[in-house]
Formats: C-alpha cells, structure tokens, sequence
C-alpha cells in the first residue's frame, strides 16, 4: 500500500493501473467492487487454492480429522469410562510426521506413567484428608500451565496426570484407580496417533516442500511459455499462467512455514532449500516481466529472434526436468544427474548465451540470459532433494 501510493504522489502510474496490477497478481475485485465483496473474494479464493492434497494445511486438517475420528471410533470400542482422554492423548502428541509423533507419543506415555506414579504415592501420604488435595492441587494446576514451552512435554503430562487424580479425588474419592483409567487412555490415543501418522503422509513436511516447488517450477516454465508466445504474436489472449504460478508460490510459502516450525531433525538441507525457492522466484518474476512487455517489441522483427525462441524453449524444457528432479522420487535418472561441466563451470546442456541482432531480439534474451546463469545454481539441491525423497521415511 504505501510503495503503491508512493508511485501514484510521484506520478510514476495512477490509481487504474495499481488495481490492474493488483487484480492481475491478487485476483482482487477490481474496479468498482466494495471492499468488503473484494475482501471475501480474497479470501474464497485463498481457500480455494488450498484445497489440495498440495496444501500443508489441507493435509495438517485432514491428518487431525482422520485422527479424531478414529480416536472416537477406539474410546467407543474400548468402552473406557473417560473416554475423552482418549481423544485428547490423540490430538496431543499428533505431529506433522510419523517419527516425531511417534516420539512424543513415548513421551506422553512416559509422563502419564510417572504422574501416576506420583500421584498414587501422593494418595497413599494424604490418604483423605480432603484440606491436603486442596494444598497439593494449586501445586499441580501451576505446574501443569507452566510446563509447556518450558519443560519436557513429558514433564507437563506426568503434572496434568497428578492435576487429574488429585481433582477428581476431591470430587468423589476414588483412590488411585483414576490414574490408572488416566494411564489406558492416554496409551490408546498414542496408539491411535502412532497409526495415523504411519499410514497419512509419514514423512511430514518435506514430503509437501518437494512436491511444492516441483509444482512452482512446473507452473513457471509454463508462465514463461505463455509470456514469449504473448510477446511475439503468437497468443491472441494475454498469459493466465500468472494466477498457477501464485497458487503454487501460496502453497510453497504454506509449506516452507510449516517446514521450519516442524519438530525434529530437518530432511532437507536450508542452504539448498532457499536456493531452490530463489529459482521459483526467479523464474516467476521473469515470465512477469516478460508478460508485461508490449507485443510490438517483438513481433515486427524477425532477425535474431528465433534463435532467441530456441533458447527460451530450451530453458524451459530445463526447468521442467528440474520439476521431475524435486518432484515425486521414481527409478529413472532424470536428466539433471547427468548433466557434465566444461572449463568454464557451466553445463554443456543447459542453454548458451547467443548474439541478439536485433532490439526486439535484445529484449527478450536480457531476461533469458539472466536465468541461465543461474541455472547451474539449481543442479546440486535439486538431486540432493532427490536423494533425500528415494530414503525411506523411517530413516
């Protein structure tokens, strides 16, 4: 809004132009749409883009229902009396990925174990004098809020499995057998998660990271197409690839988010993970600016422009096999691991440099050349995320 602004106070464009721009990039309402109409529209259209098994967080909701459900369907089957811990043991230790959800479902467990432990010593020591519950709950209730973030998570389940037996003793006494009940049912909704997590999308985030930027890489190759092919004439409509570029770039962002706030070790390397997402961008900024030239640039001048075509067409049959790389592993070599380096460092492969004749030519190359010399960039993370997606997941 306010690099917006600035250009309109300097005269550098007006207030048409910005909201073309935006509803070219955003999808907004346009021209004479209420705010509030363009705002649900925003929004509907966010949630539209993320309604994929691509989406991290279509996948984390979908995980998390699937769980619940069949933490309910078990607590109904097992006939536990409390059968709502069953449910929260559930969705407590569900992470993101099968090893870290079956690690904190240990913990949990391990916690329970010790609380109860330590809430039927309690009992015995207090026996039912209901003045000492009083005094010991406060303790375990303070314990309990301050142990998230702050302690083990084991830690914070053994405090609310004491809260547990100390507040339902002073309810209606009912000895240790409560901890107990605690224990069973926290070990069935680790179970529950435990399976959940093997049997939906075991390798968590990573697993969306790379099928994300396989799909930013895919819809910018074609974003690219579109703009040369608009540039020279050869498309009566203006690029539509801009609204999948974005929508893959949404969900690349979702994914990375989720990525670093993931918990446990990190499959993917952060060096190659960045320039990676640098190469998306790359790749949709020049279809951008490309798809922004006027089309006489080009289409009134023959010379050297075809060989700029060629080149352009090279470049993106490139980034698609750069797709295949990061995308779904498979037994094939894909063409990037076999690529060989000159004197120079560059890849006898990948697209060369050529002269431009003509100012039609130049306009179109100056951008080309510009992600050519990064292409080389991208070779090494794309096959060491390869390596990384051929590993099973328990490893």
């Amino acid at each position: 809004m306010v690099g917006a602004d600035a250009m309109v106070a300097a005269r550098l464009t007006d207030p048409e132009q910005i909201v073309a721009a935006r509803a070219r990039w955003f999808g907004g309402g346009g021209r004479g749409v209420p705010a509030r109409i363009a705002g649900l529209r925003r929004y509907f259209g966010i949630a539209v883009r993320h309604a994929s098994v691509r989406s991290v967080w279509f996948i984390n909701s979908l995980r998390g229902a699937l769980a619940l459900a069949a933490a309910v369907a078990a607590a109904d089957l097992s006939s536990v009396q409390h059968g709502f811990w069953v449910v929260l043991g559930t969705l407590s230790v569900l992470r993101t990925n099968a090893s870290a959800t079956g690690a904190t479902a240990l913990r949990a467990l391990l916690g329970a174990v010790i609380g109860f432990v330590i809430g039927g010593a309690l009992l015995i020591a207090i026996g039912s004098s209901t003045t000492a519950l009083w005094i010991v709950l406060p303790v375990a209730v303070l314990i309990t809020s301050y142990a998230p973030g702050t302690a083990p998570f084991a830690v914070g389940q053994a405090a609310f499995t004491i809260t547990v037996v100390v507040l339902f003793n002073l309810l209606l006494p009912v000895g240790w057998t409560v901890g107990e009940l605690r224990v069973e049912d926290v070990a069935i909704g680790c179970l529950v998660s435990v399976l959940v997590g093997v049997l939906f999308w075991p390798r968590g985030v990573s697993t969306l990271v790379s099928d994300d930027l396989a799909d930013a890489y895919r819809t910018g190759a074609a974003y690219l197409g579109e703009a040369i092919a608009w540039v020279r004439g050869h498309r009566e409509e203006a690029p539509t690839g801009i609204r999948s570029a974005l929508t893959a770039a949404g969900r690349l962002e979702a994914a990375v988010r989720a990525f670093l706030a993931e918990q446990g070790t990190k499959r993917l390397s952060r060096d190659d993970l960045w320039r990676l997402i640098d190469g998306t961008l790359r790749l949709r900024l020049t279809a951008y600016a490309l798809a922004g030239l006027p089309r006489a640039c080009a289409s009134a001048e023959r010379q050297g422009v075809d060989h700029v075509e060629s080149r352009a067409d090279a470049l993106i049959a490139w980034y698609r096999q750069l797709a295949i790389e990061v995308g779904k592993p498979s037994h094939d070599i894909s063409p990037l691991a076999r690529f060989e380096l000159d004197g120079n460092g560059q890849s006898v492969n990948s697209p060369r440099p050529g002269r431009a004749d003509s100012r039609g030519a130049i306009w179109l190359q100056e951008p080309l050349d510009h992600l050519a010399e990064h292409t080389q960039d991208l070779i090494t993370p794309a096959m060491h995320v390869a390596e990384t997606r051929r590993q099973p997941w328990w490893r």
